[in-house]
């Protein structure tokens, strides 16, 4: 009979073990199919297939937005974001600066900032025959649009200014500063000089491989690159000054600096270069503070789309998207208070499927395989802020999540306590029959 009575009492405690393990396997189906809920998109959904570079701060898995300006002012002081003031036809940032025209979207006096003043790169900007029916700002992120066109102008050390057109024919016109040069990156790029009559082609920089049309911007020790995936860029020089004009159709145009404030945006030089050469696909750069997301996005490629789904504690997941089917890389900057890389094991998985690891961050910038296998990363610190650097070797839609487990996180995780409670119900159950039998 006690021995029925003790097969009886650890079959008791088997099932608790199973029935404690129930909840886990539902969270972890919850939390994997949260989708765009999850993570909150900023205002992605309000402006269909046009809007790009999302921006924004969500309220994380409480839902609630009473602590945005904690994670903002962090985006502030690590130096990943800020945030546009626009007055009196002014928008000023915490990185950038520039007069802007609610009438007509022109831009002039385009500079970034750095510790001891401003580096303008162009006088003005002008996107022609543009009319905006909307200026708004979300986030980091000045949205400048109408039926068919988007400006997208980002306060972040990059500087980015994007346009995206929904329509053939959108010409944008950079007019360089003065005591900055253009030069070509790509052999599609043409260059004329009318001051001079000189119609004849400018060399072009060494060391780059452009699967797009792209057109460096350097000089006051500054640099930055104009490109775009299918358009047309010309460089005239007239009296007036240097121009960087670039036609496209349904395609996209955009500038990009190399940081001139950020002092921990590391290896910029090789990425730069990927970024004119189309190897990077996209970027995007978080904070999270007391269950709130703050965040800013740039997408490098017309096709491509990045999406934050979810944010927690040393765990993030984004969704990544391309039609063009190539393998790209994907760049993360976050804080080491959201994740961090450095206190234990770092995980890195590709719908699911762990990612390799490799210390040279030029190993994952000219990755070029398409099996799942050929997936690579690789993360540097610098000053409190990571940046991993991701390959993904063929795109459809694919889910990338990024997590850091230390020595306990095991122990109190919801598998980690499965197992305390699994491991207490059999002790238990042994102490019981221990003092059964010496009665």
């Amino acid at each position: 009979m006690s021995k029925m009575i003790s097969i009886k009492l650890l079959a008791i405690a088997f099932a608790i073990c199973l029935l404690s393990f129930v909840p886990t396997v539902v969270l972890a189906q919850g939390n994997g199919q949260g989708g765009p809920d999850d993570g909150g998109n900023g205002n992605g959904s309000d402006h269909g297939q046009q809007w790009k570079d999302e921006s924004g701060s969500n309220g994380g898995s409480n839902g609630n937005g009473n602590n945005d300006e904690d994670a903002v002012q962090e985006g502030y002081r690590k130096q990943l974001f800020g945030h546009f003031n626009l007055t009196d036809g002014v928008a000023d940032g915490k990185f950038i600066t520039f007069a802007f025209d609610e009438s007509s979207g022109d831009v002039s006096d385009y500079a970034l900032k750095n510790r001891t003043g401003e580096v303008t790169f162009f006088d003005s900007i002008q996107i022609l025959g543009f009319t905006p029916s909307n200026v708004s700002l979300h986030g980091a992120v000045m949205l400048i649009q109408n039926d068919s066109i988007q400006a997208i102008i980002h306060d972040n050390p990059t500087g980015m200014y994007h346009v995206v057109s929904n329509e053939t024919n959108t010409s944008v016109s950079f007019l360089l500063a003065p005591g900055m040069n253009a030069l070509p990156l790509s052999p599609e790029v043409s260059e004329r000089n009318e001051r001079d009559g000189d119609n004849g082609e400018t060399e072009m920089m060494d060391g780059t491989n452009c699967s797009r049309s792209a057109v460096a911007v350097f000089g006051d020790g500054a640099y930055g690159v104009i490109s775009t995936d299918d358009g047309n860029i010309t460089i005239e020089t007239s009296g007036q000054g240097t121009y960087v004009n670039v036609t496209v159709s349904y395609d996209h145009v955009m500038f990009r600096a190399k940081p001139v404030f950020s002092h921990h945006h590391m290896n910029e030089d090789a990425i730069l270069t990927a970024i004119s050469e189309g190897r990077v696909a996209g970027e995007i750069s978080l904070v999270l503070r007391n269950g709130v997301t703050s965040y800013d996005t740039m997408e490098y490629r017309d096709e491509f789309r990045l999406q934050l789904l979810s944010t927690e504690r040393d765990r993030i997941r984004i969704q990544v998207e391309d039609q063009d089917h190539k393998g790209k890389v994907v760049i993360l900057n976050v804080d080491q208070q959201t994740l961090d890389s450095q206190k234990g094991e770092l995980i890195l998985e590709l719908d699911g499927a762990p990612i390799k690891t490799t210390t040279n961050p030029l190993e994952v910038l000219y990755a070029d395989g398409s099996d799942s296998s050929d997936a690579v990363y690789c993360v540097m610190e610098s000053e409190g802020v990571s940046q991993f650097l991701v390959y993904v070797p063929s795109f459809s839609i694919h889910q990338l999540s990024i997590s850091s487990l230390g020595p306990m996180d095991s122990l109190t995780s919801s598998m980690g306590i499965v197992a305390v409670v699994g491991a207490l119900a059999i002790v238990a159950v042994a102490g019981f029959l221990v003092l059964r039998r010496r009665r």
